[in-house]
């Protein structure tokens, strides 16, 4: 028999992560052969396999790979093409989950049809990001991805906070763009706006998210990071000449300015402070820009980011 979920958890170098994450799967309310944990051992040169062999020895539903090293979205990738769960759950293996909330979240899941469940961090989510949304907002029904984004004041782009139906996955295609920083931030919009049914279960916790030094949200701003919010601009780009509603459009277009944006100031408080790195990795410029007022600081940046650029540096030279 397939088991109904399967949790997938890239691991490299967590060695003092990696057996609490693993235990907290262990600790579910369902019968260990109904679910299985994928762990893909991304080339970890700390004790992180030995440790998830021996795990592997006391739970049978631990299945490992093993690869060369080549980032958290080619473990989740090949992670994925392992799965046999109907519904597939992308964790962190610095992460926990809670305490029995999987016979939960497949409870909603299977009652509702849903083809993504957005689920809660045991913090508040204005901890772990930062944007601005609506954190009482009632997103318990059921919802179409486009609703979702733009309406129910609820987006979040964790790849963690959803759990998937794994078919729907698979039917689209989706991958995490390999060898990028902030991959959630480049895929999980798109995928949510595939979905046909959404919902929500953020009044329970089902995550322990763990900041930790070294994680990529908490290491400095280099030219890696910058390159990839060059690819996830040019990525919204594709995306908006994909799609035929013209709010998901602009919805496209307007994150991929505010992601230019990003990519301009990250440019400044880099060592290098060169933009026009960033500049040359973009292939076509948004133009689409958000409501007033703030869409005159947004012209101003597409129009003349290297003014723009040379603004940030002298108020960074001014508050030092």
């Amino acid at each position: 028999m397939n088991p109904i979920i399967s949790l997938i958890a890239p691991a490299y170098n967590v060695e003092k992560y990696i057996e609490a994450c693993v235990h907290s799967c262990e600790n579910q309310d369902l019968p260990r052969d109904s679910y299985e944990i994928i762990i893909v051992n991304d080339g970890s040169t700390d004790s992180t396999y030995s440790t998830i062999e021996r795990l592997s020895g006391v739970y049978e539903n631990i299945r490992i790979v093993t690869q060369k090293n080549q980032g958290l979205s080619v473990a989740r990738n090949n992670g994925f093409k392992l799965a046999r769960g109907k519904y597939v759950w992308f964790i962190d293996s610095d992460d926990c989950i809670s305490s029995n909330c999987l016979g939960k979240c497949l409870e909603i899941m299977e009652r509702d049809d849903l083809d993504a469940l957005v689920v809660a961090p045991s913090v508040p989510f204005r901890e772990i990001f930062p944007y601005k949304f609506d954190s009482e907002a009632d997103v318990s029904k059921v919802y179409d991805g486009e609703s979702f984004l733009l309406d129910s004041g609820f987006f979040v782009v964790g790849a963690w906070c959803y759990i998937f139906k794994r078919q729907f996955w698979h039917n689209n295609n989706f991958e995490f763009y390999p060898g990028i920083s902030y991959e959630d931030t480049q895929l999980i919009p798109w995928a949510i706006a595939h979905c046909m049914r959404i919902a929500g279960l953020i009044k329970f916790s089902c995550y322990d998210y763990i900041q930790r030094n070294g994680s990529i949200m908490n290491s400095p701003v280099n030219q890696h990071k910058i390159k990839s919010i060059a690819m996830i601009v040019n990525s919204y780009l594709d995306y908006s000449a994909q799609i035929s509603s013209e709010r998901l459009k602009n919805y496209f277009l307007e994150n991929s300015t505010r992601q230019y944006i990003s990519g301009i100031k990250m440019s400044v408080q880099s060592e290098r402070g060169d933009v026009n790195v960033f500049l040359n990795y973009i292939r076509k410029y948004p133009t689409k820009v958000g409501k007033f007022p703030y869409s005159l600081y947004q012209l101003f940046v597409l129009k003349y980011p290297l003014i723009f650029a040379k603004l940030l540096r002298l108020l960074k030279k001014y508050d030092s």
